[in-house]
């Protein structure tokens, strides 16, 4: 990747306002293969939470399933040699989580119900569902290793934010959408404690990745054991708080 962060938000309008995002990707594209999976692995420890939002309700999958994916990107992060079957066998288990099955619909179920007529149930869809093409488009770029793949990575991992951020502004103040431009808006966003911890987060593990020679199996796992989030918490922030925040 030889463009300049300019140029890349130039060409990706959704990464318009979000610099610094741009920036820590223009730097990781110049690490080996292997690093990037394992620096977006990391990300992925981060965003796996959220599922528990939806975890439990009536066609959703058990986390256990993401936390598998997770184990693969791991793998591959290792060393595991990336063949077409080993990426289809990682889609199918993305699949099998997030196609709700039509076994278990059910008008009379009161937790499947709740997904389909009451507000904050659908916003954690919509989150979930933004988690969803996020790990989507690593699998992507594990396997076809474009420009366009990597970008839409930290596209997708805004986007989970973002998602967030569009409906608990909102119930903040209710003329968000009428009172600010889109710039300041994007402004507003980036500077929120989420997204400054975010950049952090990531700034540290370039940094980390960048002095690392080799992924040894003992450097790989201390990197993931700094990945992971606290019990209760995720890229969002404390879960318990989003409930609260999403709630009208």
């Amino acid at each position: 990747m030889n463009l300049t962060a300019q140029q890349i938000i130039d060409q990706e309008g959704h990464l318009k306002g979000f610099f610094p995002f741009v920036e820590i990707a223009i730097d990781l594209k110049q690490l080996p293969f292997d690093f990037q999976i394992a620096f977006f692995a990391s990300c992925y420890e981060r965003a796996l939470p959220i599922y528990m939002l939806v975890n439990g309700r009536v066609g959703w999958g058990d986390i256990s399933i993401l936390r598998s994916v997770g184990d693969d990107l791991w793998k591959i992060a290792g060393g595991m040699q990336i063949q077409e079957e080993t990426i289809k066998n990682i889609i199918c288990k993305v699949a099998e989580i997030f196609i709700e099955d039509d076994e278990s619909d059910n008008e009379d179920d009161e937790s499947d119900n709740y997904y389909a007529e009451s507000r904050d149930g659908v916003i954690y869809v919509l989150i979930i569902e933004e988690f969803s093409r996020f790990i989507i488009q690593i699998l992507n770029y594990i396997e076809r290793d474009t420009p366009e793949n990597y970008l839409q990575i930290f596209i997708n991992l805004l986007y989970i934010m973002r998602e967030y951020f569009s409906t608990h502004f909102p119930n903040i103040d209710p003329e968000w959408e009428f009172k600010k431009s889109g710039r300041k808006q994007r402004m507003i966003e980036l500077n929120t404690a989420e997204m400054q911890a975010e950049i952090c987060k990531e700034l540290e593990d370039l940094d980390f990745l960048e002095k690392t020679p080799k992924l040894t199996p003992e450097i790989l796992a201390t990197f993931r054991a700094n990945a992971a989030c606290a019990p209760g918490m995720s890229i969002l922030g404390s879960l318990d708080e989003v409930r609260s925040n999403l709630e009208w």
